[in-house]
């Protein structure tokens, strides 16, 4: 047996306070790290013991049910990703998008929540990489 580690990419996309610890709850057996992928979906990464990488997938699916996209690694690859060496992009909030393409703040806002403009919330604010390219996200 072996350990894997599967990201699962769930089709919810307003994660807050309750809808976390929901999902907290329903993969608590498999210590589950709760965020919002780059694309806004609700993401959890659990760990799975399992004698296969087919095996383990298969658990996490059956436990996540209805799923957006699924990534697995073995833990010792997982841990080897340099996810804290990672130099932070330039990011820009809402606001300065706005600004940037000459369109509304609640327009940026309702791209962002559609899931046509790539953004991460922290906390209650949505931020933006700034290198992205919102026209080509946008269809501008």
């Amino acid at each position: 047996m072996s350990e894997y580690n599967v990201t699962v990419e769930l089709p919810i996309r307003k994660l807050d306070g309750t809808s976390a610890e929901q999902l907290l709850e329903q993969f608590e057996d498999f210590h589950p790290a709760v965020s919002t992928s780059p694309l806004g979906w609700a993401e959890v990464t659990i760990t799975v013991v399992a004698e296969s990488m087919r095996q383990a997938i298969a658990t996490a699916l059956a436990v996540a049910g209805d799923v957006v996209s699924v990534t697995a690694m073995t833990t010792a690859e997982f841990d080897r990703r340099p996810v804290a060496a990672e130099r932070m992009p330039e990011l820009e909030s809402v606001s300065e998008r706005a600004q940037r393409l000459g369109i509304t703040r609640q327009a940026v806002l309702q791209q962002l929540e559609s899931g046509k403009l790539a953004g991460r919330k922290v906390g209650t604010t949505w931020v933006l990489a700034a290198a992205t390219s919102a026209a080509r996200s946008m269809g501008i």
